[in-house]
């Protein structure tokens, strides 16, 4: 019994090894994907500054060609030459936000600042939004951090078995089979043959108490991590429910962002047709460029927290950030 139970403690401890390196492969899936993230909230920022500052330069085009008309005034010409130039800080402060996302990227990644890394966009849509059941049921299966716990439980048995076993009778076989002879050209002869066979029993039938504590010790290890499992289960549950919050107001921010979005998109461009043709101010015009850019931002931001926040709910579930979860709409639900 006592062989038997330590084969099986050394099985329990790899596939408790394999629990923990998944654990692990779930945190740095989790940063790695943030980072990964932050790249293309950055990149995408700086491309949204740089079609604004085609839109300015074209603006300034404009101005330009009616003040050699006489249509537009010195001051709408500065005025305009200005609005371009205050994006140039900006451009400055996003690219270097692109290079500062990269490097915490390949930190990360523990790659070299000369590695050569290529991010591509994504591509697919965010995941719906599960129910707090579902997710909380799916969570109870796939987290590495239950069957960790669960697996030591078991594991403290064995070791309790094992510990039991050395009170038991034990009986120890020795043997020996071969030739004995003073002259070395005996040693094939036959009539120096010898051999021996021996049995042995030991038994203990008293230690101190030493095997009573040791197995008491096992015992409070055990209602240890018994304790442990409660409280995970109600951290994962503390955990799930906040990152379902969390991910359902980065939906409803991002909805609200891309409408917003799309009203400044389409103010700026009657605002520009309106100052082509002469019936509206270049203050609206600049105004209404400024709002579309803070809207674009604020619609990339959106985006990507949405990404992260969908991100962190897989985490909290137990899956990768990449990993495709079968989640159906409640409407869906109760439609089917």
């Amino acid at each position: 019994g006592k062989i038997g139970a330590a084969i099986q403690l050394a099985k329990l401890v790899s596939q408790i090894t394999e629990a923990l390196i998944h654990t692990a492969q779930l945190d740095a899936g989790l940063f790695a994907s943030e980072a990964y993230f932050r790249v293309l909230e950055a990149r995408e920022g700086l491309e949204t500054i740089e079609i604004q500052l085609e839109a300015r330069q074209a603006s300034l085009a404009v101005v330009q060609v009616r003040y050699d008309l006489g249509e537009a005034t010195e001051l709408e010409l500065l005025q305009a030459r200005a609005a371009l130039a205050e994006l140039n800080p900006a451009i400055d402060s996003a690219r270097g936000a692109v290079r500062v996302a990269l490097i915490n990227l390949r930190a990360v990644l523990d790659l070299p600042d000369d590695y050569p890394l290529s991010v591509v966009e994504v591509d697919e849509e965010l995941p719906d939004l599960p129910t707090y059941e579902r997710a909380l049921e799916l969570a109870f299966e796939t987290r590495p951090e239950f069957r960790d716990l669960e697996l030591r439980v078991e594991a403290l048995d064995k070791q309790k078995r094992i510990t039991r076993a050395d009170g038991y009778p034990q009986f120890d076989l020795a043997g020996a089979y071969g030739h004995t002879a003073r002259e070395t050209s005996d040693l094939d002869n036959g009539r120096y043959k010898d051999w021996f066979i021996g049995i042995g029993l030991s038994w203990s039938f008293f230690d101190g108490g030493r095997r009573h504590a040791q197995v008491a010790q096992l015992d409070s290890q055990q209602d240890q991590l018994e304790w442990q499992i409660s409280a995970l289960l109600n951290q994962v549950k503390q955990e799930v429910e906040s990152a379902i919050t969390d991910y359902a107001t980065a939906l409803s921010r991002l909805d609200a962002a891309e409408v917003s979005a799309q009203v400044a998109r389409e103010a700026n461009r009657v605002a520009q047709e309106n100052y082509a043709e002469g019936v509206a101010l270049q203050t609206d015009l600049l105004a209404a460029q400024e709002r579309e850019i803070s809207a674009e931002v604020v619609r990339v931001q959106s985006y990507y927290s949405a990404r992260s926040s969908a991100a962190r709910l897989a985490r909290a579930i137990g899956l990768q950030a990449d990993e495709v979860w079968g989640f159906r709409r409640e409407s869906e639900g109760e439609g089917s």
